[in-house]
């Protein structure tokens, strides 16, 4: 994982009380879409946001995708 994407992600959990899943963490990681730790492209860029719902329905983790609706909005609003 990213350092950076990995801080961001460790902060949220701690301040959300969410566990990041594995999973929606390698998928958000393997993304080419947005630099990591860029809040402002995960929340408004179409492309990323779908290609990280693919990776999840790709990898059997489907079940992570609430996960990774419910940190998008809270990190969004």
């Amino acid at each position: 994982m990213k350092p950076s994407l990995l801080i961001l992600l460790s902060l949220l959990s701690l301040t959300t009380g969410q566990t990041i899943p594995q999973c929606l963490g390698d998928c958000v990681n393997s993304s080419t879409v947005c630099e990591a730790g860029d809040i402002n492209c995960y929340c408004t860029n179409a492309g990323f946001q779908q290609g990280v719902r693919d990776c999840l329905n790709e990898r059997g983790c489907q079940g992570d995708l609430q996960a990774g609706v419910d940190l998008q909005n809270e990190i969004c609003g």
